[in-house]
């Protein structure tokens, strides 16, 4: 998955979550992709790294599930 459909998803997902907490989210992933890019991560491995969107929204909702971070 590439970052434009993995940002997608997330907002798909996210849709009648509160816009704060969406936008929060949003610049976290942003953010985690800056940092994989800096270590030469691709987008996809960033994905991967990162989890499915739907899985974001489970855990979020709280039904939790596993989702890595790319340490600085």
């Amino acid at each position: 998955m590439r970052k434009t459909e993995f940002m997608d998803l997330l907002k798909y997902y996210f849709r009648r979550s509160d816009k704060t907490d969406l936008k929060g989210i949003l610049e976290d992933c942003e953010e985690q992709f800056r940092l994989g890019a800096k270590k030469g991560l691709t987008e996809e491995e960033v994905c991967a790294k990162l989890g499915h969107p739907k899985n974001i929204y489970r855990y979020y909702i709280g039904k939790p599930s596993c989702r890595k971070t790319i340490s600085a």
